[in-house]
């Protein structure tokens, strides 16, 4: 009998000896009794085929029963062995049986029924239904739209995979399917992670426990989306398909592929639309689809169009009076007898309350996060006006704002109302008989469901329900947000209660953005002031002090005998230059201080302006010197003789322009253009230079007093920052204007002057208007001694020269800090006098530099900057002593001495 079994079957001894094998062991393993019995395993299979059961025996011989797959090395077969111990009436081991059994078959018919289910594109799933986990195989996962592996494995997972419309006829199936305890069969549709739906069917079978509980549920899944199209086509007969078309809500369309007839359209198509069959064109039509869906929509189309294949999209297309609503678009090829494709058959359903519902959901959590990062009342109306209508589902919104002095109702913001409506509610009377203005002055919600609750013919036109929600604070309606729906609403209590949600979100998110932009422009204004005050100072300390330490230098050195008289003239020419630089620094604050206090006369005259152009570009020729610049001036023909205004105001504000397109220029040209505009009476003045132009970024900074860019160009090209805005006020006082054409960076800058001809007021004296802040308002023994000069200015390099000429030092100079640096690493010195204004690197962080690579010396800054935070930013920075500038030669030989002593 056990020889009749299909098994292979043996006994071992607890040493692993044969005492027994059946028939099919033998034939099995191709053995013989004489070739086994008596011997032990490890002689029977050999060493290497013996490490593989070793530890499977190891556990058998303590009495545990073991099983294991293995292969047959000399058939390739596929095993299943088990080992059962033999244990005595004592627990003691008599032995253990080997059982073998060949699973070859099985596998293989796996293996065929996995490429069979492949082919007819079939999943496998189980259903855990008591842990509520969910297997699929990759097929399943394919057929759900799922990437491998990629399935969380839990029914939430599945059942949101479902189409929102089959999830309960799915879930109502599968609970009569338990409580009945019959098999289980379904259709329904699937949503694809890429928003395509497909169609499944699914069967499956319901499992219960030893105990009669529900266990799980195992099934395969079907693709029949296919299949579903083609019942959906099959419905309609030729015979009677127009009439059934014109029935049903959908709309349909029938496209032929040569284009021989014009497409057909159900009537709902029309009457959605607003068309006629006379204008039904293809340019029309893609005019009613949303500018965001037209270009993906055309794409996948002409994709499937070329392939022939089913076509299937989601798209907005606009209703007759203007309301895009969500369709869900299927397009299926109809083929004759040849099997090419003859017509393409579409039908759009509208899908808008379940979109709505999804795109809600999205919408109120964008709402949330946008009014989080919303900082001024602005975002926050733009954050309820984008998001606020998609997270209430309405048609449009419009958000009207309280104006207490004249108690009215402005709009700042709305969406989704025609221009005449928005136009004509921008400022309404808070007594209108309007929806909004009732809920303001009632400050309660106002809810108006359908056309004839109210009579507004320019509202009801248009809209078929509206809703008022008041904005509320401290008690008191500062204004409103209202809705507007196409369709009669029901306002339910729910629906009230998100509407008043959302308006006290965003009443406390305008309040809370009011006090953050108060907050910040508090700050921003201190800053200004602080900042402007030291700018202020800061800038007119260097600005005067650097021209007077050279005029008090060269001064004192013309005393001095044994100078030749080219020396003495070349010091009186210094003397003169700084003295001249100094006195239009004063004119500039003065004339400031005139602007201010409303005191400059402006003298008006006859005046030639051709010969006024001349003059001024002439006395700032000298400025040319050195530079390769082209000057071009240019008259207009219309330009009249003889033009009335303030001579030298003009020529001041001229002069100003030209100085400091030449200031900013090195080569290139200078062009002065004057024309003559005969309706407005006014000459314009255009100062076009190729310099190093304006950046963007501080272009709004130029008619501010003391502003001048960055800092760097202040130390390279000086100046106070004040020809601008007195040349603006100048302009403005002559009823004229001064504004930047266009500057870019690297590419050169052009100015505008317009200036009024004020003939009938030759003779008057005038004053300037108040403009211009005040300046406060806006700011703020030696012999052989090795020293290293830090100075940016000639004059001053040539002063401190003279001023150590006599005592025979060993003097270096150097015009920036990164030239300093460099003589600092490269010599030894035994002083460092470092300017601390310079360019390419100024003096504080080259002192910086300088002690980072181990200089221990005395360095002394020596500038024009006497104010005390820059004395502490220049000790903070490694400097010795702060000396400032102008200073006495015998000051500087005594700090000099006291350093070096």
């Amino acid at each position: 009998m056990i020889d009749a079994v299909p098994i292979a079957i043996v006994y071992l001894d607890p040493q692993e000896r044969y005492l027994f094998s059946n028939h099919h062991y033998e034939v099995h393993y191709r053995r013989n009794t004489g070739e086994i019995f008596g011997r032990t395993m490890r002689e029977v299979l050999g060493p290497e085929r013996y490490k593989e059961f070793e530890p499977y025996i190891r556990r058998v011989l303590v009495g545990e029963t073991v099983q294991f797959e293995t292969a047959i090395p000399i058939t390739g077969e596929i095993n299943v062995l088990t080992f059962i111990p033999d244990i005595d009436d004592r627990g003691e081991l008599r032995g253990f049986a080997g059982l073998a059994q060949d699973i070859t078959e099985y596998r293989n018919a796996i293996e065929r029924l996995n490429l069979t289910m492949r082919a007819a594109q079939m999943g496998a799933w189980h259903w855990s239904i008591k842990t509520g986990q969910v297997q699929w195989d990759e097929r399943t996962e394919a057929l759900f739209g799922f990437e491998p592996g990629s399935f969380p494995g839990t029914y939430a997972a599945f059942f949101a995979a479902v189409h929102p419309d089959d999830r309960v006829p799915t879930l109502k199936r599968s609970l009569e399917c338990q409580s009945e305890k019959r098999d289980f069969s379904m259709e329904y549709r699937t949503i694809w992670p890429d928003g395509s739906i497909h169609w499944l069917q699914s069967i499956g079978r319901v499992f219960y426990d030893s105990n009669g509980e529900l266990d799980s549920m195992h099934g395969m899944a079907f693709e029949i989306t296919e299949r579903k199209r083609n019942e959906e086509a099959l419905r309609f007969s030729e015979a009677r398909f127009e009439s059934f078309a014109n029935l049903v809500p959908q709309i349909i369309s029938v496209h032929e592929t040569n284009g021989s007839e014009p497409p057909f359209y159900s009537q709902s198509w029309f009457d959605y639309s607003g068309l006629s069959p006379s204008n039904n064109t293809d340019e029309e039509r893609h005019k009613l689809i949303h500018p965001d869906d037209l270009q993906s929509i055309l794409a996948d189309w002409d994709q499937a169009r070329v392939q022939g294949l089913p076509y299937e999209g989601e798209m907005r297309i606009r209703r007759q009076d203007g309301v895009f609503r969500w369709f869900l678009v299927k397009s299926v090829p109809l083929k004759d007898s040849t099997g090419k494709v003859a017509k393409w058959f579409a039908l759009f359903t509208d899908i808008h309350s379940s979109k709505a519902s999804e795109l809600q959901a999205l919408a109120l959590q964008n709402l949330s996060a946008s009014l989080l990062r919303a900082d001024t009342r602005s975002e926050v109306v733009n954050a309820i006006v984008s998001e606020g209508r998609r997270a209430i589902g309405a048609d449009a919104l419009v958000i009207n704002w309280k104006n207490t002095k004249e108690q009215t109702l402005e709009s700042i913001g709305s969406v989704g109302y025609r221009q005449a409506l928005v136009d004509k509610f921008a400022k309404i009377s808070i007594d209108a008989d309007l929806p909004a203005a009732a809920c303001v002055r009632e400050s309660k919600i106002k809810l108006y469901p359908n056309r004839g609750s109210w009579t507004f013919p320019e509202i009801t036109d248009q809209f078929a329900a509206r809703a008022s929600i008041p904005l509320m604070r401290d008690k008191e309606a500062v204004g409103s947000v209202t809705f507007a729906f196409c369709e009669p609403q029901e306002f339910d209590r729910s629906f009230q209660a998100v509407m008043q949600l959302l308006a006290d979100e965003f009443s406390q998110s305008v309040l809370r953005a009011e006090l953050l932009e108060q907050a910040k422009e508090e700050k921003r204004k201190a800053n200004l002031a602080n900042e402007a005050k030291s700018l202020f100072l800061a800038n007119m300390s260097h600005e005067i002090r650097t021209p007077l330490n050279a005029i008090l230098g060269f001064s004192k050195l013309i005393k001095e005998p044994g100078l030749t008289t080219a020396e003495r003239q070349d010091y009186i020419r210094r003397v003169e230059v700084n003295g001249d630089h100094l006195l239009r620094i004063v004119d500039d604050i003065l004339d400031l201080s005139r602007i201010e206090a409303r005191q400059m006369k402006l003298d008006i005259e006859a005046l030639d302006i051709r010969n006024l152009m001349t003059d001024a570009f002439d006395s700032l020729r000298v400025l040319l010197h050195g530079k390769s610049i082209e000057p071009k001036i240019e008259f207009a023909k219309s330009l009249p003789a003889l033009f009335a205004s303030d001579r030298v105001r003009v020529k001041q504000a001229l002069m100003n322009l030209i100085a400091n397109a030449v200031k900013f220029t090195e080569a290139g040209h200078i062009r002065i253009a004057l024309s003559f505009n005969q309706t407005k009476k006014t000459i314009a003045i255009e100062v076009e230079d190729t310099g190093i132009g304006i950046a963007a970024e501080v272009q709004d900074q130029l008619f501010r007093p003391f502003a001048q860019g960055d800092r760097s160009i202040t130390r390279k090209h000086g100046g106070t920052g004040l020809g601008l805005v007195i040349s603006r006020s100048i302009c403005e006082a002559l009823g004229g204007s001064l504004d930047l054409v266009e500057s870019h960076s690297g590419h050169g800058t052009v100015f505008r002057m317009e200036l009024p001809d004020l003939s009938d007021r030759i003779g008057v004296t005038a004053k300037i208007p108040r403009r211009v802040q005040s300046a406060s308002g806006i700011l703020s023994s030696l012999s052989g001694k090795k020293i290293l000069i830090a100075e940016d200015s000639i004059d001053n390099r040539v002063l401190i020269r003279e001023y150590l000429k006599d005592q025979h030092m060993d003097l270096s100079f150097v015009e920036n800090g990164l030239e300093a640096l460099n003589q600092a690493k490269a010599a030894d010195f035994d002083l460092i006098l470092m300017d601390l204004q310079m360019p390419v690197l100024d003096g504080l962080e080259a002192t910086r530099r300088i002690r980072s690579v181990g200089y221990d010396g005395p360095i002394l800054a020596f500038t024009a900057h006497a104010l005390q935070e820059e004395v502490e930013r220049s000790l903070q920075a490694g400097c010795n002593s702060h000396l400032t500038k102008p200073i006495s030669k015998e000051a500087l030989i005594s700090t000099l001495e006291s350093f070096l002593h």
